[in-house]
């Protein structure tokens, strides 16, 4: 409990900071990867939160990077864009 206290103290600090910001800034022309191992059911998501992400949790994210615009792009295409340069 107390290592996660502290996490979210160091993550909201960092906001705070702006350091935020400055990692979107100096990673703009980069490619960001999210990963996940695989969507769940309640129960498994419930069991291991960590290896399973819920249908609707998904989405919303995808919703909250599309209006940040962030570029939300297949693995396919981002591998693509970066061998040939797009």
């Amino acid at each position: 409990m107390a290592r996660i206290r502290f996490k979210l103290i160091f993550l909201y600090l960092s906001k705070l900071l702006g350091l935020f910001i400055l990692s979107r800034y100096l990673t703009s022309k980069g490619l960001r990867i999210l990963c996940y191992h695989t969507f769940g059911s309640e129960q498994e998501s419930r069991f291991r939160p960590q290896l399973f992400i819920m249908r609707d949790t998904f989405e919303k994210r995808l919703t909250h990077l599309r209006k940040r615009r962030y570029p939300v792009l297949s693995l396919e295409t981002a591998l693509e864009r970066l061998k040939y340069g797009g």
